[in-house]
């Protein structure tokens, strides 16, 4: 939201009166009621974290869709829900906790490597010194590639994704839907809810991505430590799950991953320095090929 205060006055004052006329008016279409919401405010202006609806109009409307909207539309950058398929407040649920979440994407084609997470949770706690009552775990799910390939609003790509919540939360799990493609985005976005510490379950063929100069334009070294400066200094830490080269037939880990050698310096200090972290203790039969 803006940072003047008679804008930001302004700014609720049109909300308000928005979400009013919307709930009055288009209550039998939710989608364009929730893109009603920032009529007359300019884009930015506003952020909306997120959308609970109640009452006997309501009584059918699926609140993960209406959250997952938000995220569609560019309102918010990202939703949270509780194993009940809940959405929550992200503060709600993240205030001052040890938060350590595994990365997904929506369609991916493999499944989520959960024995490698497991252990993942438990390097975390053991070198975090994490109490489990202060522990969060989250299972996040990337909208990003959803929203560069298709329009969601036409089809129904967005009632695909809030059933993937749905059955993701319905394993026990807390889920945070986002649009952030970097981990460093995730990163800023968690810093709002104070945590003590945060770490996050990675394949290490993402590392390698971000760690490889063809990948990037000429001003490579600055986007890096841009990234790196955003991501750990916020009591970050990345565990990089192995993956075993098709090619090869050999096993990738931090070890090993191919580095440019303009970056080599800053990986090594990150390394040394346990900013990142091989998953440790792994069984080879759960590491999967790419």
């Amino acid at each position: 939201m803006d940072n003047d205060t008679s804008l930001q006055q302004n700014v609720l004052g049109i909300l308000g009166v928005n979400l009013v006329y919307g709930a009055f008016y288009y209550n039998h279409d939710v989608q364009l009621m929730v893109e009603s919401l920032v009529d007359n405010l300019s884009f930015g202006s506003v952020e909306i974290d997120m959308i609970s609806l109640r009452g006997p109009v309501f009584k059918n409307t699926n609140d993960r869709l209406v959250n997952l909207y938000l995220i569609a539309k560019g309102f918010s950058g990202a939703a949270v829900f509780d194993p009940g398929g809940n959405v929550t407040q992200a503060k709600d649920l993240l205030y001052k906790k040890d938060i350590m979440i595994l990365r997904t994407k929506f369609l991916q084609k493999s499944k989520p490597n959960f024995d490698l997470f497991n252990k993942a949770v438990e390097q975390f706690k053991r070198s975090q010194q994490v109490q489990d009552e202060n522990l969060v775990v989250l299972i996040e799910v990337l909208m990003s590639n959803l929203l560069e390939d298709n329009d969601p609003h036409n089809d129904g790509d967005v009632e695909i994704f809030a059933h993937r919540a749905e059955e993701l939360c319905a394993t026990g799990n807390n889920v945070i839907v986002s649009n952030f493609k970097r981990n460093n985005k995730l990163a800023e976005y968690l810093a709002r809810c104070k945590p003590r510490n945060v770490g996050i379950s990675t394949n290490i063929s993402n590392l390698r991505t971000i760690f490889n100069a063809r990948n990037y334009s000429d001003s490579y070294t600055q986007e890096l430590l841009t990234y790196v400066s955003d991501l750990f200094s916020r009591n970050v830490k990345l565990y990089a799950y192995p993956y075993l080269n098709k090619k090869t037939n050999e096993v990738v880990t931090l070890k090993n991953m191919p580095v440019s050698a303009e970056a080599k310096p800053l990986f090594e200090f990150l390394v040394t320095n346990h900013y990142i972290k091989d998953i440790e203790g792994y069984d080879v039969k759960d590491v999967k090929a790419v």
